[in-house]
């Protein structure tokens, strides 16, 4: 998840340096639940200690509210 946050940051900071449009938060769709549970709630991190840094710096994003997150099934992903 941290990799399309950093990517959509950086098309983010294009849009303002061009003054293209007023940027509304980003929507990450991602099909695994429990990564986004552990995104959006501090209890889990005591258990996931290995992706502590990625989850910190995708909650900081969702925080500053520049991105948000929701949950597409695997079913309706289009390939």
């Amino acid at each position: 998840m941290a990799s399309p946050t950093c990517e959509l940051i950086r098309v983010k900071q294009f849009f303002q340096e061009l003054d293209f449009c007023e940027i509304q938060p980003m929507k990450i769709y991602y099909d695994n639940q429990v990564a986004l549970h552990i995104v959006s709630n501090l209890m889990f991190h005591v258990r996931t200690k290995h992706i502590e840094i990625d989850s910190y710096f995708i909650q900081g994003k969702l925080l500053s509210k520049e991105i948000c997150t929701k949950f597409v099934p695997s079913n309706d992903q289009m390939c």
